[in-house]
């Protein structure tokens, strides 16, 4: 707004000699007499001394300030008031300043350069130069429903690239303009522009243009504007999208002239970027999405209000402060070094305040800072800044840079420090007040009059902060950068305590680096703190840190060819205003709205990290203050790999990776991947989603305000070989809180002595983090995960764990069940009430899929739409307390809706020597009870149908290990589950040797299945369902197994694919089986072990096999189970026996402190002071 006493420095009415006799010469001795030639001299050493006393800075004077103006038409006679140009007038300035001096510059056109050096300044000095031909509009006032000012129309033949051409009025406010009243907006501010100080001969005020039309000043030409599209409420089309546009000298005449008066209705302008060069189009940053191939653009190119604009009437060359330890405020520049110039804007061992200066085409940097202190204040412009000789410019082709990266020798920056400070500072309550005052002047009485206090533009909205189009927007070498502003004040902030209602999204300041080929930020061995939003869109790295400390309030970075955001030996804090931000309670659309602490957008990769660390400012009710860690549309690839059909694949990046030691923390983690091409099959990528390799540690925690979610593509083809996470090499991922991950190949995948562990919020001492996400008050945030996959939910592999502990209180659930709730005695698992309270609420539901391209399994799952809020958070099913907040399908309708989320198949495994350790978890479950003898996706007969034959299986294969204790199923105690396996007989009475050990003939199936009649005195048969559980075990079986086929059945190919099944589980199949070759491979040729002595005594592939002979370690411990384990996994207790020449797989104990429990403490003779043998933990006493 228009406000010529909006300055730091009032100047004053002391002048400076200014005015010189003759210049002296030589004389010879028939002049010496002269009086009037003779007298020079002393003239001239009267002066000079006045000069000197000048340039000391006056000493000894009372001087009060000075006051000078800079107008190439001003007189050109001797006046101590104007200068004709600013460098004469810098060169006049005190070399000692210790009064306030104020110059203010309206000169049009071209300005030289502006170079100061080696001042000094005393307690009452500081110099300030502003620029009055230099305009500001505004996006939006702090009434907030009028929504802006000022409004921007795009040019017709680049809306693809979202140019502006002009900047005009919201068309609310045409009725003032009619009304002959001005508005305060950036046309009419230029060119009503006056200076503070007054005409000395009358006090009268000095206007820049004419005062009667000054639209028509014909000095009004050449125009530099640089606007960008700021206010966000554009929801439907997004924002941050659009670029910013800048017009170089525009020789498009400016003002658009409308009524009698030639009132301009807007400035209008040629785009720079329009005029396409070579240079440009080779160089310019272009993202493409590496899969699709497709360019992206961003952002929406309607014509639409929200823009805030710079605008220049003139330019300078270059300015260079050196040596000047004073404050010195230049304000309102424009510099364009049309690449002539290394540095537009050079600082060095100085102080300095640059307020809404504007910078281009510099070879090195807009803004170099070295061994300074500069205040960066109401915005700051740097734009297309890198090394250019004539048409050649310095650096890579951008498309070769997409298709193989190397650095650079030289880089362009928007700014470059290097061991300094850069304040982006923000003066709220300044702006407040001169604005206000602004305002209530007559110049815009009437605006006042119509609009009131609510029309004063919100200052935060006001500063436009762009890097855009240079190599780096910003490049930090051993400094720090600091400043801005958030949706709320923090402590001990003095400057910026006004600010609308209480959290407002208007009030946060925001820093954009875009488009930039290198990166929009790049620190090393720096400090970057800034507070409101850090916006990086669209360069070939977002935010690039080496061995530097990041702290954010808030982190946009979208669009980049590469990576959103790059951490090497680096530390990035997130969420440091600890403000929740004004669309908290409202996710909806955060890919249009970006609205979290941490968004990343269309990245090739969103997070990288090296030896770093990332994670929020820690404070009470964190769901309440922090949004989400928001992911979505990455498409970066690695190198392309082939099909087995020679089909190109492309091996997918992950979206965000942690290796090298590092340590990430993400709050309410989201990422989307639903943007894939669900047509495509890709190599498997090890962590889609999350990946965490060399000794790292990637936390989600989610809360009832945002779950953890993760969604893949909706196809078997694309998703099939995707683990959506992945922890390798001695790494570890932590899911906490509610948590969901759908439409994948595998959820989670450990390798390589890794773990994956889903469990109570907690911190990374084991210790609950109570009050940050209150769980002793709020159930709804305690860990309730969903799994759903297309092939496994979770894997360990090569002596990786899966760990699941405390998701849910086995108490309340045992105390629901009548069968075990009366028991005598104590558990040996006892947790404190305090601790329980927060975990109480939590389960784990497993829905797995068939592994089988069939149409009916359910590879895509019905998903909230993006602009529903149930996209990102757990629903409330207002069904029973055990079965309230769900995402992907409720639990109480899931028996009759299973085959929507889920038709069974491999929910855990543990491969290669891993270990898979459940203590105190709830499975909700919910689907049919499955009691076939082993998996089939249809059920086709001899199997009983698909809704019995879809089994959820837990496979602890070769020497892996389970262990699970004090589980519970459906809300109660295992036993009282309404879920059990197979019958205990085959159905004949005989099939098995009559010399098979305990039952003879007997075809027993399951020990603890429900018997047939038995023959005589076997009694090792059940009466009633005991082999109760809603999983079953499969272990490892000798691989000839799947060789063998029935023997005397109608159809044995029906069985060829159940026989391994059932050894798996532990079962001995119902009679013999006989080794078939196949048109490959011999099995009796190649597997020796098939060969059986007939009745003949000759050897044969065929006969009874039992399943210790098929199991690879058919007496080798690989599950130990408490009583409610054993009664999880339907053949557990089957798996115990030993008998049949079963083996034994399965380990049962009793977890109480009673006699037969494994913490007895009853006093038994002989045993006191000894408790478990078997187990140790140090939660239990034993």
């Amino acid at each position: 707004m228009l406000n010529p006493s909006d300055v730091y420095v009032e100047g004053g009415a002391n002048n400076l000699f200014a005015c010189w006799t003759d210049k002296v010469t030589k004389y010879d001795a028939s002049s010496f007499y002269n009086f009037e030639q003779d007298n020079l001299p002393l003239h001239d050493l009267e002066e000079r001394t006045t000069l000197l006393w000048e340039k000391f800075g006056h000493p000894t004077s009372a001087l009060t300030g000075m006051s000078f103006i800079v107008s190439a038409e001003a007189e050109t006679t001797c006046n101590p008031l104007y200068f004709t140009n600013l460098s004469s007038c810098i060169d006049a300035l005190p070399e000692f300043i210790n009064y306030p001096i104020l110059v203010e510059v309206a000169s049009f056109g071209g300005l030289g350069h502006l170079t100061i050096t080696n001042k000094s300044f005393g307690p009452n000095g500081s110099l300030e130069i502003i620029n009055r031909l230099g305009a500001f509009g505004s996006p939006v006032t702090i009434g907030g429903s009028t929504s802006a000012l000022d409004t921007a129309r795009y040019d017709t033949e680049f809306t693809s690239y979202k140019l502006a051409s002009s900047i005009g009025s919201d068309q609310i406010y045409n009725s003032i303009l009619t009304a002959s009243a001005q508005l305060p907006v950036a046309f009419n501010d230029v060119a009503y522009a006056k200076l503070l100080t007054k005409n000395p001969s009358n006090g009268a005020d000095i206007l820049v243009a004419s005062s009667t039309y000054p639209f028509s000043d014909e000095r009004f030409v050449n125009p530099y504007v640089f606007v960008k599209h700021t206010e966000p409420l554009d929801a439907g089309n997004g924002f941050f999208g659009n670029r910013m546009t800048a017009a170089l000298s525009s020789t498009l005449s400016p003002f658009k002239l409308v009524g009698a008066n030639n009132t301009a209705s807007a400035i209008q302008f040629n785009p720079f970027d329009k005029t396409r060069t070579t240079e440009m189009d080779t160089y310019d940053v272009s993202t493409v999405d590496s899969i699709t191939e497709l360019e992206i653009k961003g952002g929406t190119a309607r014509d639409e209000t929200g823009h805030v604009p710079f605008v220049y009437f003139n330019s300078l060359n270059s300015i260079k402060v050196h040596n000047c330890d004073g404050p010195i405020h230049i304000r309102n520049f424009n510099v364009d070094c049309e690449h002539a110039q290394d540095n537009g804007i050079e600082i060095k061992n100085s102080k300095v305040n640059l307020e809404r200066c504007a910078v281009s085409r510099a070879n090195r940097a807009g803004l170099y800072a070295n061994n300074s202190e500069v205040d960066l204040l109401r915005g700051f412009v740097a734009y297309r800044n890198y090394k250019l000789n004539g048409t050649a410019r310095e650096g890579i082709p951008f498309v070769e840079k997409r298709k193989s990266y190397k650095a650079q020798a030289y880089y362009g920056a928007g700014i470059y420090a290097s061991q300094s400070t850069i304040n982006f500072r923000s003066t709220y309550n300044r702006d407040i007040e001169q604005d206000s005052s602004a305002s209530g002047q007559p110049y815009y009485s009437n605006w006042a009059a119509f609009v009131g206090p609510s029309g004063i533009p919100v200052p935060s909205m006001n500063a436009l902060y762009c890097l855009s189009r240079n190599d780096i927007g910003i490049h930090s070498i051993n400094s720090t950068i600091t400043g801005g502003l958030g949706e709320a004040t923090m402590a001990g902030d003095t400057e910026n305590t006004n600010l609308l209602g209480t959290t407002t999204w208007y009030n946060a300041t925001q820093l954009f680096c875009e488009l930039n080929t290198e990166a929009g930020i790049k620190v090393k061995d720096s400090d970057l703190e800034y507070r409101g939003r850090l916006i990086t869109n669209g360069n070939y790295v977002g935010l690039d840190s080496k061995n530097s400390n990041i702290v954010v309030d808030q982190l946009t970075s979208n669009f980049n060819q590469s990576k959103g955001i790059n951490l090497e030996d680096s530390k990035l804090i997130y969420n440091n205003g600890l403000w929740p931000g004004f669309y908290h309670n409202n996710p909806i659309n955060p890919n249009k709205l970006h609205m979290s602490q941490v968004a990343c957008v269309q990245n090739g990769q969103a997070i990288r990290s090296s030896n770093s660390q990332m994670s929020p400012l820690y404070a009470s009710s964190m769901p309440s203050i922090c949004q989400m860690v928001y992911v979505s549309g990455n498409f970066g690839i690695g190198e392309s790999g082939f099909s087995e059909d020679d089909d190109i694949q492309l091996n997918l990046l992950p979206a965000i990776e942690a290796s090298d030691n590092s340590n990430l923390d993400l709050i309410h983690t989201h990422i989307d991947s639903t943007h894939l091409d669900n047509s495509k099959a890709f190599n498997p990528t090890f962590g889609l989603m999350l990946r965490a390799a060399d000794n790292s540690t990637i936390t989600c925690r989610g809360s009832k305000n945002y779950a953890n979610v993760m969604l893949g593509p909706d196809t078997r083809t694309s998703q099939i070989k995707q683990a959506a996470s992945f922890a390798g090499d001695n790494s570890q991922i932590f899911f906490q809180g509610p948590t969901v991950i759908a439409q994948v190949g595998v959820d989670a995948l450990a390798e390589k002595n890794s773990t994956i562990d889903f469990g109570p919020t907690r911190n990374q001492d084991n210790q609950l983090l109570v009050s940050a996400f209150n769980l002793n008050k709020d159930g709804d945030s305690h860990t309730m995960v969903e799994l759903h996959s297309t092939r496994a939910c979770l894997v360990a592999n090569e002596k990786s764990t899966i760990k699941m502990q405390d998701l849910g209180d086995y108490e309340i659930q045992y105390d629901a069940s009548r069968d075990v709730s009366g028991r005598a005695g104590n558990y040996d698992y006892i947790l404190p009430t305090t601790y329980q309270n927060c975990v109480s609420n939590g389960w784990i539901q497993l829905y797995p899929n068939g592994n089988t391209n069939d149409s009916d399994v359910p590879n895509a799952v019905s998903l909230a739409a993006a602009s529903v809020n149930d996209r990102y958070r757990f629903r409330d099913d207002s069904g029973s307390p055990a079965t309230l907040y769900r995402y992907l399908v409720a639990r109480d309708t899931l028996d009759a809706n299973a085959s929507s989320v889920t038709t069974g198949g491999m929910s855990v495994r543990a491969v290669g020597d891993s270990l898979i350790d459940v203590k105190n978890v709830h499975f909700p479950c919910g689907w049919a009870n499955s009691s076939s003898i082993a998996y089939d996706f249809d059920g086709a007969a001899p199997l009983p149908g698909a809704f019995c034959s879809r089994l959820h299986i837990w496979n602890v294969a070769d020497t892996s290990l389970l262990k699970a204790s004090y589980v519970s199923v459906s809300g109660v105690h295992p036993i009282q589950a309404p879920y059990h396996g197979p019958s205990g007989t085959w159905g004949a009475l005989s099939g098995a040797p009559v010399s098979t050990p305990d039952t003879s003939s007997l075809s027993i199936l399951d020990y603890y299945g429900i018997n047939q009649q038995l023959p005589g005195d076997v009694n090792l048969g059940k009466s009633s369902v005991q082999n109760i559980g809603p999983f079953r075990l499969y272990f490892s079986v000798d691989s000839t197994a799947n060789f063998l086929s029935a023997v005397g059945v109608s159809n044995n190919n029906a069985f060829k694919g159940i026989i391994p099944q059932v050894f798996a589980q532990g079962y001995n199949f119902s009679g013999d089986l006989i080794a078939e070759d196949n048109s490959d491979y011999g099995a009796s040729a190649n597997y020796t072990s098939l060969l059986k002595r007939g009745n003949n005594n000759i050897y044969e592939p065929s006969g009874f096999y039992y399943a210790s002979e098929m199991l690879l370690n058919p007496d080798t411990t690989l599950a130990i189970l408490d009583d409610s384990g054993a009664n999880m996994f339907a053949n557990a207790k089957h798996n115990s026996v030993d008998k049949s020449l079963l083996g034994k797989r399965v380990e049962i104990f009793f977890p109480m402190d009673t006699f037969g429990g494994d913490t007895n403490q009853t006093g038994l003779a002989g045993g006191t002071g000894l408790l478990s043998i078997n187990n140790f933990d140090l939660k239990k006493d034993n």
